[in-house]
């Protein structure tokens, strides 16, 4: 049994920190000669299926139209 990882999972988004978490695990990678996996990951928009009823035409406390003058 080793200390060293024989595997290494690491998951970039493209940012400045996540290049240097990459560069950090491919380094470790290639000095431990484990295998590097590399997870992309990217932001996507939530979108329901249907519009909710219950937002439609009610307004809020927040909004302008409701706000007493």
């Amino acid at each position: 049994m080793s200390i060293f990882p024989t595997r290494i999972l690491v998951a970039t988004d493209g940012s400045e920190e996540a290049a240097l978490a990459l560069t950090t695990a491919a380094d470790l990678s290639k000095s431990t000669n484990s295998e590097l996996h590399v997870a992309y990951v990217f932001p996507t928009a939530v979108q329901r299926p249907f519009p909710n009823p219950y937002w439609r035409g009610r307004p809020t406390k927040w909004s302008t139209s409701s706000r007493r003058r």
